[in-house]
């Protein structure tokens, strides 16, 4: 009887995708199984896909099945069959196709690299005419095998001669071609020697938080399994604990992923867990190649690596007999992604815990709410470390009522208690960070004669100002032009220009303090290279700069002895931006970037300009008060219906023909509101608060619901509307963090 394949193809187009039928040739039964990665028939042309299941041939229809084409090859990787379970799950909760979730499981566009090897044919007994040819094999005749490049450096041939004379004898059968992975090269992050970091775990002597945390967690590990929140103030030692931690994990058998929020921000993770698991590390990250990232995963399934570190990405890591998963700072948005599939990492991990009996951690000094509310909830076991390393104390605050500085003439970004500390802290040659988010020069320009305000034409966006290269750029569609001297509309030459960013930060603090040695590190510099990224930390960590200006880049996972001063320049940017969970992050951002100030011998200090000082939000971050901010945060969420006490499903409809857009809008609002039985409130559709991006015109629907099981009802409901996608993008999003 023929065994029937089903088979996740890679298709692009949503109308086809999904999962086919296909024969399994007898040559091939015993290869195939379960997550192989196969070649198949499909649409007159030959396409990856996965298995995903097995069907009898009597359970499918006759007619069907005289149709079933065969499966072409089974190609040499497999995804793990308790991964394929995840995806399968992944599929039904988020609404989205299998093989998209597969795909993000194995790298389908690349393969094995392989190097040839040729050996002698020694029951070959023709006569060679070519003088290369002989030459070429009495050299292999007293060799196991070898290369192309072995075979020319010993005998003197070139090498495209020697390639020419091996195929001619491959032809004849005197020779034999034997293949071997071979890996590409590793992109490593590192700063360098990290003198101030004992690599040795023997001789790291554990703090008393340390070590009961330790021993809580491997009791968890042993008895309850229970998700833990590791909740450790800045600089506590969180990461001493993880590798304490993982370091039992491993010699039970386990292997272990750690996530990180973004990895070419956090090097000296990296280089922590290299040198105290050496040879144990796997790395995976956006600056690997396809090929490279692909080595990688094959070393990992096939058990070379016991610990992979990377971003939300490593999720899916084929860890051989998985024991242990960290999520280091577990609040960051970057474990959202934001693109299709959409997805959330931390519901990932705690779903793939629970299928493969896995201990979970969550470490923050800022936990986010939902966490805090799993933990008030009983889902959650809290794991508390309140001190410092070696006792250590927290930076202390002080607030600069930006509003008083005005009253006093003083119209500069900076205020003069800002400027007074930067002079001490580089007089007394310690180092200090300047934090603002947000990039560029100036954030808008206008013409004081006619009002005209610089827009994006595709996003009908404000232009930032960038004066590294006097242009004018979007931020969503990089749209950029030089910078104006008469405006366009009345040809005046009032130009002005608002706002500050960080780059105006760089300028204007060397004009105060002359003498002063920067680097800056926001989207544009990273955006450009990793190794530009790389030098700019080296440079500050080594001393050659003495400030360090940056964006919410620099408050993940750096840690610089030396900052003895925290500059938070404008602390209301985050603050009043309309998103429900514009408090939390702006509380999230003050403590991080201030948690990176007295981290050494030096203590240290945070300033924070605002001119909300009243705000619960400051005063909170100040006091280092968070049982009384996640109160209020979470009194405020329940009041207006909020995630954690409800869940929500955002859906985008954007187009570039506007009224097409907004009454299919219309009509799919209400065709939910008709099909959707259980209670679930929906919003919309309203345009969206970036309403124009990129020429598209974008509209929200929102729903809201207690329980998830309306809303994916809601999805499968969605991905059976029949578009028009010449017209119309369309998307929806369940646990959004972005509504913008």
């Amino acid at each position: 009887m023929k065994k029937i394949a089903k088979i996740a193809v890679d298709v692009k187009h949503p109308r086809v995708k999904g999962e086919y039928s296909y024969i399994i040739p007898e040559e091939l039964k015993e290869k195939i199984r379960i997550g192989s990665r196969v070649l198949v028939p499909f649409n007159n042309k030959k396409t990856r896909g996965f298995v995903v299941d097995f069907e009898e041939e009597e359970l499918i229809d006759e007619k069907l099945r005289n149709k079933l084409k065969s499966i072409i090859e089974v190609e040499e990787v497999a995804i793990p069959e308790a991964l394929i379970d995840l995806a399968k799950s992944l599929s039904e909760y988020y609404g989205a196709y299998l093989i998209d979730f597969l795909k993000l499981m194995c790298p389908v566009k690349s393969g094995l690299k392989k190097t040839i090897t040729y050996k002698i044919n020694r029951q070959f007994t023709d006569s060679l005419n070519s003088d290369i040819q002989k030459k070429i094999y009495l050299f292999l005749l007293d060799k196991e095998r070898a290369s192309v490049e072995e075979v020319s450096r010993a005998t003197g041939i070139e090498k495209e001669k020697v390639r020419n004379g091996l195929n001619a004898l491959y032809k004849k059968n005197a020779v034999f071609k034997e293949y071997d992975a071979a890996n590409r090269a590793k992109i490593k992050y590192s700063l360098g020697n990290y003198n101030d970091y004992n690599f040795d775990s023997h001789e790291i002597n554990l703090s008393v938080e340390q070590k009961d945390a330790v021993k809580t967690i491997l009791k968890n590990f042993d008895e309850q399994k229970k998700p833990v929140l590791l909740f450790g103030v800045t600089g506590s030692g969180k990461t001493e604990v993880y590798i304490r931690v993982i370091e039992e994990v491993i010699s039970r058998g386990k292997g272990a992923i750690i996530l990180v929020p973004e990895i070419s921000l956090t090097p000296q993770v990296v280089d922590i867990f290299e040198r105290r698991f050496p040879g144990k590390i796997a790395i995976l990250h956006s600056a690997l190649t396809d090929g490279e990232r692909f080595d990688e995963w094959v070393r990992i399934l096939k058990g070379e690596v016991n610990i992979v570190i990377g971003a939300r990405s490593a999720i899916f890591a084929p860890v051989k007999n998985l024991g242990i998963i960290v999520l280091d700072e577990e609040h960051e948005t970057s474990y959202k992604q934001s693109e299709y599939p959409f997805y959330d990492a931390r519901i990932v991990a705690r779903l793939r815990a629970k299928k493969e009996d896995l201990l979970l951690i969550f470490g923050s000094a800022t936990p986010s709410l939902e966490s805090i509310y799993e933990v008030q909830r009983g889902n959650f076991l809290l794991v508390k470390m309140r001190k410092r390393i070696n006792n250590r104390p927290l930076p202390a605050f002080e607030i600069i009522d930006m509003r008083e500085e005005l009253k006093k003439g003083n119209k500069s970004i900076f205020s003069r208690r800002l400027i007074e500390e930067l002079e001490n802290t580089v007089a007394r040659k310690e180092q200090a960070i300047l934090f603002l988010n947000r990039r560029g020069y100036s954030t808008f320009v206008l013409c004081r004669d006619c009002g005209y305000v610089a827009k994006c034409p595709h996003c009908d966006i404000s232009l930032v100002y960038h004066l590294e290269d006097k242009s004018l750029k979007c931020h969503y569609c990089d749209f950029k032009v030089k910078a104006l001297e008469t405006c366009p509309k009345c040809k005046g030459n009032k130009i002005g220009y608002y706002g500050t960013g960080t780059e105006k930060i760089e300028e204007e603090i060397k004009r105060f303090i002359p003498e002063i040695k920067t680097v800056r590190i926001d989207a544009d510099v990273v955006s450009k290279k990793g190794m530009m990224l790389k030098e700019k930390l080296l440079e500050f960590k080594t001393g050659r700069a003495n400030v360090l200006i940056g964006t919410q880049t620099i408050a993940k996972g750096l840690d610089f002895p030396k900052v003895s001063l925290i500059g938070i320049v404008l602390a209301d940017i985050t603050l009043n931006i309309p998103d429900f969970r514009s408090g939390e992050r702006t509380f999230q951002l003050i403590t991080q970037v201030a948690g990176r100030a007295g981290r050494g011998l030096t203590g240290g200090k945070v300033l924070i300009q605002t001119y909300c000082p009243e705000s619960y939000v400051i005063k909170a971050a100040v006091s280092y008060d968070l049982n009384n901010f996640f109160k209020q945060e979470l009194k405020n969420r329940k009041e207006y219906n909020y995630p954690p006490f409800c869940h929500l499903l955002n859906i985008t409809l954007s187009g570039t023909d506007k009224e097409y857009v907004e009454n299919l809008s219309w009509k799919i609002c209400e065709m939910l509101k008709s099909c959707i039985e259980e209670e679930v409130e929906i919003l919309g559709p309203i345009p969206a608060l970036r309403f124009k991006i990129k020429d598209n015109f974008r509209y929200n629907i929102l729903m809201k619901s207690k329980k998830y099981t309306p809303l994916i009802q809601a999805q499968k409901q969605l991905k059976e509307i029949s578009v028009n996608e010449d017209k119309v993008n369309f998307s929806w999003d369940l646990d959004p963090y972005e509504l913008l």
